[in-house]
């Protein structure tokens, strides 16, 4: 199973997200309770709780899958807008033709410039 398919799966988000959340909340109250001191907050002593790192990475996690969900939901909301997909598509055939002509130059004396330009839809 790839990243996308991971990130493009709603339930495997939600699952991933709360179970994240979950963590961040439990390690929160973890590494509060380990620089207690007699009920005074001894911030300096942060860098020595063992939660505080777990705190740390567990939480980076969860702000990296936030930014890899964010970039999959841009890139399908891209497609929402018909120009863009109009754009999409002209770049797609025009890519394909590209990769047709470097395998056969000959092929691309089979078609006119004109012709190419009418069919991705392009107005002279």
């Amino acid at each position: 199973m790839d990243i996308e398919a991971i990130i493009g799966n709603p339930k495997v988000r939600l699952t991933l997200s709360s179970l994240l959340t979950i963590a961040v909340g439990v390690l929160s109250s973890l590494f509060a309770t380990e620089i207690t001191k007699s009920g005074v907050v001894e911030w300096s002593s942060y860098h020595e709780a063992t939660s505080f790192w777990w705190l740390l990475l567990v939480v980076t996690v969860w702000v990296l899958a936030q930014a890899f969900y964010l970039k999959h939901d841009e890139r399908v909301y891209a497609f929402s807008d018909d120009a863009f997909c109009l754009a999409h598509i002209r770049k797609t055939k025009l890519e394909a033709f590209a990769r047709q002509v470097k395998t056969d130059p000959e092929k691309a004396n089979l078609v006119k410039a004109s012709t190419l330009l009418k069919d991705l839809g392009v107005k002279q």
